[in-house]
């Protein structure tokens, strides 16, 4: 960060108002509305991504508190220290398949961006994965980058709070 006499500069406030959503699995980030899932296609749900996974490895795409995991464990819902509700899901791409996966977290944990949140047992050309802000109607602004994610550390999501 940069000081000029004590306090910060324009720039730094701008960058504190940031908060930075990585992919929750390397592949390709898609919108929302490309997925089969009518949930997540139609935004009802909230605005985020979609990722159509290159490996079945699943990550956290941001800290905070896990608020819930799903009865099936494809869903797990985190409230960051700013009160933003994001949920990760991992589906199958075809409705008719089960899924073989259990959560590594569950809820009321504090969990650390990057950290892994699933053990699937499916190939990942079998999946398909959502990044969801919940409360997204509440979010002054964000942007998407869209495209090839091939590190966890990857941004793909940036909002101001």
């Amino acid at each position: 960060m940069n000081f000029h006499g004590g306090q910060h500069s324009a720039h730094d406030k701008k960058t504190e108002n940031l908060r930075v959503i990585t992919s929750c699995c390397l592949g390709n980030v898609i919108a929302l509305e490309k997925l089969s899932n009518d949930a997540f296609s139609s935004l009802i749900l909230g605005d985020g991504f979609g990722v159509i996974p290159s490996a079945n490895e699943f990550v956290a795409p941001i800290s905070g508190e896990v608020k819930d995991v799903s009865a099936n464990s494809h869903e797990i819902t985190v409230k960051t220290p700013d009160n933003m509700l994001i949920m990760v899901s991992v589906e199958p791409r075809e409705s008719a398949c089960e899924l073989d996966i259990s959560a590594l977290v569950a809820s009321g944990d504090t969990i650390a961006q990057g950290q892994p949140l699933w053990n699937v047992a499916q190939p990942a050309a079998e999946l398909m994965a959502a990044v969801i802000v919940t409360n997204s109607d509440s979010l002054p602004s964000f942007n998407i980058r869209y495209g090839k994610v091939t590190s966890f550390n990857q941004p793909v999501m940036t909002i101001t709070v």
